[in-house]
């Protein structure tokens, strides 16, 4: 009685050991079935690795040259390469400006003396200490002595001049246009002039406006003319508009009227 006992509870026992077991596997499917499956990541060999390709380069454009700007074309060292390079000169100043004046000036140094700081006549404008080396134009003034001119001051006196220049004039030497007025092909030298309104520092003639002349003297320098001085002649510059005139025979013996 004992041992059929005991094969019976044997046998419940391996029956509810089987299945806790059936239970415990059909768990693990569960779990598999419902699992979210892990993301291998594979390196890339080295060497494969894609390299970015740069953009084209571009090449940036040269800005164009400034509207109005004085190109220098080559001339001749001849009295036909100076009246040539004065008719191109006089189509330049022909637009009412002094721009091509200035473009053409010789400069050069000029090493400041005592006199110059402590000014009076014959003094150069523009000196503030003795031994100082300024850049400059020889300029001088018709029936008075020559003098030295910082570039400074000459392109703000000449500029000063344009402002208050009345091209639509005209009078007995003709009209106030910027031109050239007569030529020394020989001297090198011509008359250019324009007409201005009244300037303060000049007595004005009644009809209101005046006649400004300036006389300069080229040189061949580096395969152009250019000014190697300046003449003003606002007072008295009459005597440069005919041959026979008093700064003509002077300045001009071979006078012609430019063309």
């Amino acid at each position: 009685m004992t041992f059929r006992f005991s094969r019976i509870l044997f046998a419940a026992l391996m029956v509810a050991g089987l299945a806790a077991v059936a239970a415990a596997c059909g768990d693990d499917d569960d779990d598999d079935g419902g699992s979210t499956p892990t993301t291998t990541l594979t390196p890339t060999p080295h060497g494969t690795e894609t390299t970015p390709t740069p953009a084209p380069s571009t090449a940036t454009p040269t800005p164009p040259a400034p509207a109005g700007t004085l190109t220098p074309t080559p001339e001749a060292n001849t009295s036909a390469g100076f009246r040539a390079a004065l008719a191109q000169f006089n189509k330049e100043i022909n637009a009412g400006t002094v721009d091509p004046r200035i473009a053409r000036f010789k400069v050069a140094d000029y090493t400041c003396r005592e006199i110059d700081v402590a000014g009076g006549i014959g003094a150069v404008t523009g000196c503030k200490a003795v031994g100082e080396v300024i850049r400059g134009v020889a300029t001088s003034t018709w029936r008075s002595e020559g003098n030295f001119t910082s570039v400074e001051k000459i392109v703000e006196n000449l500029k000063s001049y344009q402002a208050a220049l009345d091209t639509a004039r005209a009078d007995e030497f003709g009209p106030g246009a910027f031109r050239g007025f007569a030529i020394d092909a020989t001297k090198h030298t011509a008359v250019i002039t324009v007409i201005s309104k009244c300037l303060p520092q000049y007595k004005c003639p009644d009809t209101g406006f005046q006649r400004l002349v300036w006389v300069p003297q080229f040189e061949f320098i580096d395969g152009r003319w250019k000014i190697a001085s300046l003449m003003y002649a606002f007072v008295l510059g009459e005597e440069f508009f005919t041959a026979g005139g008093e700064g003509s025979k002077i300045y001009l013996p071979n006078w012609e009227k430019f063309q």
